[in-house]
C-alpha cells in the first residue's frame, strides 16, 4: 500500500498511465489466480474419491450389481451399519462454514468426498475475493461501480476455471448426496457474499447451481425408475438373495439422507416434494409385489412384514413422525385386514352372527372398546361399559336355538385353541415385530368384544342357554392373561 499516492498521482494527473498500471495489475493478478486455483485443484484432486458408480441405484435387476458396501474409503466418512446410502456424518460439512476441512494441507495419502474438496477449494476463492476486492478499492482508490469492472477481470479465468472443474467433477457423478450437499454450500456462500455486498460473483454460484441441480435431478430420477421398472418377479428374486430388509434399508437410508438435506436447505420445496414421491413409489412397489403371492394371508403378511420394517428403520433415524402417517395409516389398514381374516379363519360363526345381529351402534361401539386404550382396562372395567354403552335393536331379528347352540358348543370347545393356534400362526408370520403385538391385541379385543355381544344376545333370545355358555369375566380373564403378556414381551 505505500504506492498508493503514487497510484493517486497518477489517476489525478495522468489518467493514461493509471489506466495503464490497472489494466497491467489486473492481467498479472489474473494469470496469479488461475495458477494458484490450478495447483490448489490439482492438489486436492489426488485425494478425491467417487464412493458410487453407475450401478449404485436403489434397486437394481441383477442382484450381482447390489453392492452392500462401499470398497472406496474416505476420511470424512463415519462407519455404521448401515447402508451405502447412509449419510455416514457427510452432512457435517456444514458445521462451520468459514472452517476450512483440511486446516491448510490435506493429511497424505487421505481421500476425502467431493463436498470436502468443494468446501475447501471454494474457502479459498472467498479469501481471495475478500481480501483483492478490499486491495483493489483502497490502493486504486475506486469507485465501487469501476472496482467491479476491474475487480471482475481479475477473477474471471480462475472462476471460469473453476466453473470447468466443478463441472467436471459432478456431471458424471452418482454420488447423489455429495451433489447435495456441494448445492448447499453452493447457496450459502452465494448468501454470505451478498450479505457483505459482493454481488459480483452470483454468476458463478448461479453456474455452479446449474451443473449440480440438474444432475441431481437426473440421479433422482434414475433412482425412482429403478423402483418403477424393476418387475414384480424380479424384486421378489432380489429380496431372496440379498434379504428383504437390507433393501428396505437402502431405501429409508436414501429417504433420511434427502430430508436431512432438505433441512440443511431450509425445507428447500424441490426436496421437500420429492421425498414423498420416493416413498410413494417405493411402497407402490411393496403393493405390488404382494399381488405375487397366492392366498390372501400371504398378501397381508408380506405387506404388514415390508412396512414394519421400513417403519422401524425410519424410526431408529431422524425422520419426523408426520412424514411417516402415510406408511403407517397403510399398515394399520393391512392390519385390521388381517386381524378380520384371522377372525373369519377362526371364529366364522361367532362373525357370522355379528355381521347378521349386531347393529350399527354395537359396531360402533366395539370400535371404541378395541382401540388402545382400552388394553389395560380391567375386567368388572369392561363389563360395565359393555352394559352401559353397547345396544342392540329393540325388536332383534330372531335368533333360532339351533343356531345359539352351535355357536355357543363351538366357542365353548374350542376358543383358547383358537386364539393359541392365531398366536402361534403370527409368531410364525411376523416373528416378534411391532406389528406381531398389534394384530394380536387387536384380535383378542375383537373376540373379547364380541363374544360379550353374543353372550348378552343369547341372554335375551334365549336365557335357558346362558348356563351352558363361558362366563365373560372367565373369556375376558384369559384374554387379559394373554394380553397382559403381549404388554410385557413381544413372545409367548
Amino acid at each position: 500500500m505505500k504506492y498508493k499516492i503514487l497510484c493517486v498521482f497518477l489517476r489525478d494527473h495522468f489518467i493514461e498511465v493509471y489506466v495503464e498500471v490497472c489494466n497491467q495489475y489486473s492481467e498479472t493478478m489474473s494469470k496469479a489466480y488461475l495458477n494458484s486455483i490450478k495447483n490448489i485443484t490439482s492438489t486436492l484432486n489426488k485425494c478425491f474419491v467417487e464412493l458410487y458408480n453407475k450401478h449404485d441405484l436403489l434397486l437394481q435387476e441383477n442382484p450381482s450389481n447390489v453392492r452392500l458396501v462401499l470398497p472406496a474409503k474416505a476420511e470424512n466418512l463415519t462407519t455404521e451399519n448401515r447402508s451405502i446410502f447412509h449419510t455416514m456424518g457427510r452432512e457435517n460439512i456444514h458445521n462451520n462454514l468459514e472452517e476450512d476441512p483440511f486446516q491448510g494441507q490435506p493429511k497424505k495419502n487421505a481421500k476425502y468426498t467431493p463436498e470436502v474438496i468443494f468446501k475447501s477449494i471454494n474457502l479459498t476463492l472467498l479469501e481471495y475475493v475478500k481480501s483483492e476486492y478490499k486491495f483493489t478499492t483502497e490502493f486504486f482508490n475506486l469507485t465501487e461501480e469501476k472496482n467491479r469492472v476491474i475487480f471482475s477481470g481479475i477473477l474471471k479465468n480462475a472462476l471460469n476455471y473453476m466453473v470447468d472443474y466443478f463441472k467436471y467433477v459432478y456431471e458424471n457423478s452418482y454420488d447423489i448426496l455429495g451433489i447435495l450437499l456441494a448445492a448447499l454450500l453452493n447457496e450459502k456462500n452465494k448468501i454470505h457474499l451478498n450479505s457483505s455486498g459482493y454481488l459480483f460473483l452470483d454468476y458463478y454460484f448461479d453456474k455452479i447451481s446449474q451443473i449440480l441441480w440438474p444432475r441431481f435431478i437426473n440421479l433422482f430420477d434414475l433412482h425412482c425408475k429403478s423402483i418403477t421398472n424393476i418387475t414384480s418377479a424380479n424384486f421378489k428374486l432380489l429380496e431372496k438373495a440379498l434379504n428383504g430388509k437390507l433393501l428396505h434399508l437402502r431405501f429409508v437410508d436414501l429417504c433420511v439422507a434427502l430430508y436431512k438435506c432438505s433441512l440443511l436447505f431450509n425445507n428447500n420445496q424441490m426436496l421437500k416434494h420429492r421425498i414423498p414421491e420416493l416413498k410413494n413409489h417405493f411402497i407402490d412397489l411393496i403393493l405390488r409385489v404382494s399381488k405375487e403371492y397366492g392366498s390372501e394371508a400371504e398378501r397381508m403378511s408380506y405387506v404388514i412384514n415390508s412396512l414394519d420394517s421400513i417403519i422401524f428403520q425410519f424410526s431408529v433415524s431422524s425422520m419426523p413422525e408426520e412424514d411417516l402417517f402415510g406408511i403407517e395409516k397403510i399398515l394399520d389398514e393391512y392390519v385390521d385386514k388381517y386381524v378380520n381374516y384371522g377372525l373369519k379363519e377362526y371364529f366364522s360363526l361367532l362373525m357370522d352372527f355379528i355381521k347378521q345381529y349386531a347393529n350399527e351402534d354395537s359396531e360402533s361401539e366395539m370400535k371404541k372398546l378395541i382401540g388402545d386404550q382400552q388394553v389395560h382396562m380391567t375386567h368388572n372395567e369392561m363389563i360395565q361399559n359393555l352394559e352401559k354403552e353397547q345396544n342392540f335393536k329393540k325388536e332383534p331379528k330372531a335368533l333360532s336355538l339351533s343356531l345359539a347352540e352351535s355357536i355357543a358348543n363351538d366357542f365353548n370347545e374350542s376358543y383358547l385353541k383358537k386364539l393359541d393356534a392365531f398366536r402361534d400362526i403370527c409368531a410364525k408370520n411376523f416373528g416378534g415385530s411391532k406389528a406381531f403385538r398389534s394384530i394380536l391385541k387387536k384380535f383378542l379385543l375383537n373376540v373379547q368384544v364380541n363374544y360379550s355381544i353374543l353372550f348378552k344376545e343369547i341372554k335375551i333370545n334365549h336365557p335357558s342357554l346362558t348356563s351352558n355358555l363361558q362366563p365373560i369375566h372367565i373369556v375376558m380373564k384369559e384374554i387379559g392373561t394373554r394380553l397382559k403378556q403381549i404388554e410385557s414381551s413381544l413372545q409367548f
